[in-house]
């Protein structure tokens, strides 16, 4: 067998590929995470902070050359400052040899036109000047050295020229709006998704026009069909309104007036968190002293109107307005109480009489008193019908005309809704948690407990259902 059939028998190994593990890293507990992460937010903070910083500088610069220059808007200062070029344009450099062609040419031209003789350029003279350039010496060559700086600033001077903010904002807006559209037409030829946008202004200054944008004429077609309007009427409209200055839709009386709701609503629950400290989940003005003073020792001063109710409850539009205007002016306003005035508060609502309900002030056992003057009206109502037909004991017989009988009024029960307004001096020495503006009381709403089923029912032993119905008027033997 020769050298070269031994060889190719031999089977050749696999090439060993090397593969590249992952470098193990260590998994960070719970702490360390946290610790980045705090470390991470802090960081972020700062930033922000400091371009927060940057960014009022600016303004207070802006505000400044505006007092200084008495031109232009506060706004087109800190847009000129914030349009500079940032990228420096190549400026040929000023060498002794250019310096001394320029001085010898304005030098020239100066006599020339003293003399009404036409001006010459570099090109003309340049063989001359090459000539007495070899002949000078280092000292007078040096001797131009201030001439390069002169000349240098008064370049500067003349190319840099005051910006205009307006044409440099719609340049900015043109390229941004073509590069975007060429973006969108490649990711729709890539993906064939679609999309549309618009560039409108809100500044009447503003030289740029409405560009609307759509991938494909499918999404006009979806406006000319849904909406019914092409995409430039909706480019012109969008523009109209953003140039109106309008914040929001025309709102009628009745939205006018749920809108207006809803600020002082919001305006007063602000209010009360920042008297409190705290974010309050909502305010009550239902049991106002029971749900808000006592958990949270805070009364209202200089409630403008007679009633203390929700902003949702008042129906007259100059109400909301006077009421707006007193919170936003502090003239109503929350006020914390000390400890020794909550204390007084406490101790007083501690002693206010607690009115009871009707079936409360009823014993469970009354007896039956069927005569006398001092029996008490059933619960039964008899109409005067059946008090004549109806025969009373002790009463004359049929024949004679029945006595007509008074009915004994009843003792009236206290309750929370008839209970009397205290006198003015005990009001004087109580801490009232919502005062006017002239530091009168307030009526509060407060909510009454729901009355039982069986209110007004005679209630006895409970031995079966028939106790528990109301007892019917029986004629007297």
């Amino acid at each position: 067998m020769s050298v070269v059939g031994r060889r190719s028998s031999v089977k050749r190994k696999p090439t060993r590929k090397l593969v590249r593990r992952p470098a193990q890293r260590r998994k960070l507990t719970k702490a360390e995470k946290d610790a980045r992460k705090a470390r991470n937010l802090l960081v972020r903070t700062n930033i922000n902070q400091a371009i927060d910083e940057e960014h009022e500088r600016l303004w207070e610069r802006a505000d400044a050359l505006q007092d200084q220059y008495g031109l232009h808007s506060r706004r087109w200062w800190y847009n000129a400052i914030i349009q500079a070029p940032k990228k420096a344009s190549r400026v040929l450099k000023m060498t002794r040899w250019r310096a001394f062609l320029s001085k010898s040419v304005r030098a020239i031209n100066d006599e020339r036109r003293a003399n009404d003789e036409p001006t010459v350029k570099v090109p003309e003279v340049s063989a001359q000047l090459a000539a007495q350039w070899a002949q000078m010496s280092d000292e007078q060559k040096a001797e131009l050295d201030p001439y390069i700086k002169e000349f240098e600033d008064q370049r500067q001077v003349a190319t840099r020229k005051v910006s205009n903010v307006d044409i440099a904002a719609f340049h900015d807006v043109r390229a941004f709006a073509a590069k975007w559209q060429a973006e969108a037409d490649d990711l729709h030829a890539r993906t064939g998704v679609q999309m549309m946008f618009a560039i409108v202004r809100d500044d009447f200054n503003s030289f740029n026009k409405p560009f609307v944008f759509a991938t494909s004429q499918q999404v006009e077609n979806f406006f000319l069909s849904v909406y019914r309007t092409d995409l430039a009427t909706l480019g012109l409209r969008l523009e109209s309104f953003m140039l109106s200055g309008a914040t929001g839709l025309a709102l009628n009386y009745v939205q006018g007036i749920s809108a207006l709701k809803s600020e002082i609503a919001r305006l007063i629950h602000s209010k009360l968190c920042d008297c409190v400290g705290r974010l309050v989940s909502k305010m009550c003005y239902t049991n106002f002293h029971e749900r808000i003073t006592v958990p949270l020792r805070v009364i209202v001063q200089g409630w403008p109107l007679k009633k203390f109710a929700s902003p949702s409850d008042i129906g007259s539009k100059s109400d909301l307005e006077l009421l707006r205007h007193a919170w936003t002016n502090d003239t109503a306003k929350f006020v914390k109480l000390d400890d020794a005035e909550y204390d007084e508060l406490c101790a007083q609502m501690s002693k206010r009489p607690v009115a009871m309900d009707d079936d409360e002030s009823e014993p469970e056992d009354q007896p039956d008193h069927a005569s006398g003057p001092t029996s008490t009206p059933s619960a039964v109502a008899i109409s005067a019908a059946d008090a004549v037909q109806a025969p009373v004991a002790g009463s004359p017989s049929p024949s004679t005309p029945p006595a007509v009988a008074t009915p004994i009024p009843a003792a009236p029960v206290p309750s929370a809704a008839s209970a009397p307004a205290p006198p003015a001096s005990s009001a004087q020495n109580f801490i009232l948690t919502v005062q006017g503006a002239n530091g009168q009381m307030v009526n509060v709403a407060t909510k009454t407990r729901k009355p039982r089923s069986d209110k007004g029912v005679k209630r006895g032993p409970r031995k079966g259902k028939e106790n528990a119905t109301a007892p019917t008027a029986s004629p007297a033997a």
